[in-house]
């Protein structure tokens, strides 16, 4: 590279960070955030992958194999799968759970989204 492309090079680069620090916001605190969102998103489909193959037809039927924050948690919200999954894992670990137990679970969710959403 030549001294005069190297040189128009850094000047376009710096005009680009002076445009985003002008704007609040650098260029590497919004690469950051995409980073986390893809990383988080990533794990959330490996898990939600392990959970479908682990506990089967009721991951598949509860749990999309992408799924968004609010589907995955979701699906995790009775305990099911999760319950499913310890078994698959550990034999005998959580014993059947009655209906009423699920509700309870639910129940007891909802309560404290309730309350986050009140103190929020």
């Amino acid at each position: 590279m030549t001294e005069a492309a190297a040189i128009l090079s850094l000047s376009a680069a710096a005009v680009v960070e002076d445009v985003l620090r002008q704007h609040g916001c650098r260029l590497s605190d919004r690469d950051l955030a995409s980073r986390r969102a893809e990383e988080a998103a990533a794990r959330r489909d490996e898990a939600a992958g392990w959970l479908r193959r682990t506990v089967g037809a009721v991951a598949a039927r509860d749990l999309p194999e992408e799924p968004s924050e609010e589907e995955f948690r979701l699906g995790l919200r009775n305990g099911q799968i999760l319950c499913g999954a310890l078994n698959r894992v550990h034999p005998g670990a959580v014993p059947k759970a009655s209906a009423l137990v699920v509700f309870v679970n639910l129940f007891r969710f909802n309560c404290c989204a309730a309350a986050v959403a009140a103190v929020a």
